[in-house]
């Protein structure tokens, strides 16, 4: 569970997690499995205690402190995480039974959601249409496997070896209408009543206010409702990860990146947005994702759009714009300060010293080291500075360059 993930990343262990005893089972099998999790409840509770759905209703839970609740929605991720305000809402809270001193029996209960449903949902008239055309598709399908059955037996052939029964078998089996059935193909009334349940609550998730006003027409709680825009969903980060092609890839995180800064929203929200695609767990995509958003940020939207996405051209790029951003930080003022400062005009200093100069200048003001022979400036680099002489004669002036006049200042007159 990724909310326990973060808890333990900020140092917190005080937490219980109840789910199922399969996902117990699931979870254990894990190479990291989760800490502190339990199929039944666990009392007394820990400071921060999640529950699935399994423990919604027939369970009593004593609390020594008056709990915060809050129920969490991500249709993204858990589409069946969605809950019903009428009835599951109210189930929740009820579980916790002892009140306290103000006779209460929590201090807030708050519904935390994202919206926009998969597909669409039908509405309460549409239902019954639907099940009727179920239905009938369905009994054509039984009517079609029964005349395959009665020729296939015409000549002679049993039904496990006939590719046309098996396929009307198949057919007949993947009907919508099966989902209504028991199984001895019955209908099943209960299997109808929660279709038009889930239906219902599906509606309540098509946008902030739908669910807003579920809340309201239960006449069961006093609301105050916010609803927080989120340029990106948690869908875009899982459908990103799951594109196989790095071209895609990359136009789809540009275009994300391009929606994130051209929104409204503050450099703070905007940089914490940007930082959930570093979620990425596999390395190769965590630097390839590193990497696409340094471009963005560098050659923005379209100057990626016209290379068409490809790395190569994306690659010819930066190494231009890195090109003339040294070029303007190696003549700027700053930097020619301090060159001169180290070495003056008219003088002579071994070669090694100089380049050793140069290197610390350029590496504190963040001139990269395509420049640089090595870890050493390259002579022609230094020649940009001054006009230099560099000794050939042995002894003493081994390795000695004089320097003259500082070209910079007199481009600058």
């Amino acid at each position: 569970m990724k909310l326990t993930k973060e808890l333990e990343s900020d140092g917190i262990v005080d937490y219980k997690v109840f789910c199922s005893p399969k996902s117990v089972f699931k979870s254990k099998g894990k190479q990291d499995p989760m800490k502190n999790i339990y199929p039944d409840l666990d009392l007394p509770l820990a400071k921060y205690n999640f529950f699935t759905s399994r423990f919604f209703s027939a369970v009593d839970i004593l609390s020594l402190a008056k709990p915060d609740i809050l129920i969490l929605t991500d249709l993204d991720e858990a589409e069946h995480t969605k809950i019903d305000p009428f009835t599951n809402a109210i189930q929740i809270y009820g579980r916790f039974r002892n009140a306290y001193e103000d006779g209460q029996k929590f201090n807030s209960l708050t519904h935390i959601s994202t919206y926009g449903i998969k597909g669409t949902f039908l509405k309460e008239l549409e239902i019954q249409e639907y099940i009727d055309k179920a239905e009938l598709e369905y009994e054509n399908y039984q009517l079609r496997l029964i005349n395959t059955e009665t020729i296939i037996k015409g000549e002679g052939i049993k039904k496990e070896e006939s590719g046309r029964y098996l396929a009307e078998k198949e057919a007949q089996s993947n009907a919508i209408y099966n989902k209504f059935l028991d199984k001895d193909e019955k209908l099943n009334y209960f299997k109808i009543d929660n279709f038009y349940d889930e239906q219902r609550v599906k509606s309540y998730y098509v946008t902030p206010n739908d669910l807003h006003e579920a809340y309201e027409r239960t006449n069961h709680f006093i609301i105050t409702h916010e609803n927080y825009l989120s340029v990106i969903s948690g869908s875009d980060l899982t459908n990103l990860s799951k594109i196989k092609n790095s071209v895609d890839r990359r136009k789809s995180l540009v275009e994300q990146l391009e929606t994130i800064y051209q929104s409204n929203l503050s450099e703070e929200d905007k940089k914490s947005f940007e930082s959930k695609f570093y979620r990425e767990e596999d390395r190769k995509k965590l630097e390839e994702i590193d990497y696409n958003i340094k471009a963005y940020h560098i050659l923005g939207k379209t100057a990626i759009e016209e290379c068409d996405y490809q790395k190569g051209a994306i690659d010819k790029l930066l190494k231009e714009h890195e090109q003339k951003i040294n070029e303007e930080k190696m003549f700027s003022k700053t930097v020619c300060d301090e060159i001169l400062a180290l070495f003056g005009e008219n003088q002579e200093y071994h070669k090694d010293k100089i380049t050793e100069g140069f290197r610390e200048i350029f590496t504190k003001n963040g001139i990269t080291t395509n420049i640089m022979h090595g870890e050493k400036v390259k002579i022609p680099i230094i020649e940009r500075y001054y006009n230099l002489k560099q000794s050939k004669t042995s002894g003493n002036h081994t390795g000695m360059i004089q320097l003259f006049e500082f070209k910079p200042n007199k481009e600058n007159e």
